[in-house]
């Protein structure tokens, strides 16, 4: 692929299409291309040969770029907390989770940064996931726990779920109820 091409096909991704070849493009939808990114994120052999991971996936601009604009976008939409009556929903402004999630989840992440990072974990390896300080009322912080670090079980006589995390600093193995 030549210069020229490079550029219509970073220009053709930006407007939601994607290059199928020189000369055809097809839609891509916001699904689709999540998933391109994600698996990209996946690492392996991509269909050139060549092996694609996190790290080299985000040094493309293309992909780069993708993921800041949706990772931006999700991070700065209103976020409410409910709860479910029956067939009614209710805002609760009031509750402790809905402080953490729409103003500060912890001492150095506003909302915004938490949001975003979360959801640039789930686009680049899958999932996102977040652990709950627990204090005399209830969840005081939320912090954000590496993807690669985390290993969702699911116990398969009850179904319920755990999830296990390696500390990076050589502490053992944590397991979390869900």
């Amino acid at each position: 692929m030549g210069l020229f091409d490079r550029f219509r096909a970073a220009s053709a991704a930006f407007r939601g299409t994607v290059m199928a070849s020189s000369n055809e493009l097809r839609a891509m939808s916001i699904d689709d291309l999540a998933r391109a990114i994600r698996d990209a994120g996946a690492g392996g052999q991509a269909y050139s040969g060549v092996n694609v991971s996190v790290t080299s996936a985000q040094r493309v601009a293309a992909v780069f770029a993708a993921v800041r604009i949706l990772s931006n976008g999700v991070a700065q939409l209103p976020i409410a907390v409910f709860r479910q009556e029956g067939d009614q929903r209710t805002a609760r402004p009031d509750h402790p989770v809905h402080r953490l999630l729409a103003h500060r989840p912890n001492h150095w992440q506003t909302s915004f940064e938490f949001r975003k990072l979360l959801q640039r974990d789930l686009l680049f390896r899958g999932n996102g996931y977040a652990y709950k300080v627990l204090g005399a009322r209830g969840v005081q912080a939320l912090w954000r726990m590496h993807p690669d670090r985390v290993t969702p079980e699911q116990d398969p006589r009850t179904l319920d779920i755990t999830y296990k995390y390696q500390p990076t600093n050589g502490l053992p193995m944590q397991t979390f109820a869900a």
